[in-house]
């Protein structure tokens, strides 16, 4: 079993963060901004520390696709729960953290400005849009993003995942389309009674200069 230590200072600037983004948000105060930035540095600072292999040994097993084994990877969560992030965003920092490595080819050397730079090259300003970026949804265009939502998001590998669509069926779409053609007919009608009344107006007013010249 490999023996992995997250470094305490790493995980209480991580903890302390967690508790401040908590705090802001019980508040209800606009600190969204706030609450980003410091997200995102925690995904540096634990990105950082275990992309260090000898503190944090990868995956020695022949054509693995993760980085770490469950040993490693379920003690890095464990760490960070046990020391008050909840299990949802433990499970997120492990993953994007392990994407950051992945993606910056992070090793014993990285530094947190690597990472950062990252961030503002890819305009990442959010953990939403790190999520985005490494599923793939940051490149898609508006109408891909429209045609994930309404029918079933197309991941990365290929696949479809329907449990979030809009639309779960033919008739659905029918009807949407219906709609839709129905809402592009009213728009259409609404534009050319305001060019009417435009060309009405202009057409008045004519008329009164001739009447009062």
């Amino acid at each position: 079993m490999e023996k992995v230590n997250l470094n305490q200072d790493v995980v209480k600037s991580v903890v302390t963060s967690e508790k401040a983004i908590a705090r802001r948000k019980a508040k209800n105060a606009d600190n969204t901004a706030q609450n980003n930035t410091a997200r995102l540095e925690s995904y540096a600072a634990i990105a950082v520390e275990i992309a260090n292999p000898k503190s944090f040994p990868r995956n020695k097993k022949a054509g693995a696709k993760n980085l770490f084994d469950t040993t490693v990877s379920g003690e890095i969560k464990r760490q960070l729960e046990n020391a008050g992030v909840s299990a949802s965003q433990a499970k997120y920092f492990y993953r994007h953290s392990v994407d950051l490595i992945r993606e910056l080819s992070l090793n014993s050397n990285a530094t947190v400005t690597q990472v950062a730079e990252f961030f503002e090259a890819n305009e990442v300003t959010s953990e939403a849009k790190l999520k985005a970026f490494f599923s793939g949804d940051g490149a898609k265009s508006a109408y891909d993003k429209l045609l994930d939502k309404a029918v079933g998001r197309l991941t990365k590998t290929g696949k479809v995942s329907t449990e979030a669509a809009v639309l779960k069926s033919v008739a659905d779409i029918e009807k949407f389309a219906a709609e839709c053609k129905a809402r592009l007919a009213d728009a259409e009608r609404e534009a050319k009674a305001a060019e009417k009344a435009v060309a009405d107006n202009a057409e008045v007013n004519e008329v009164f200069a001739k009447v009062t010249a």
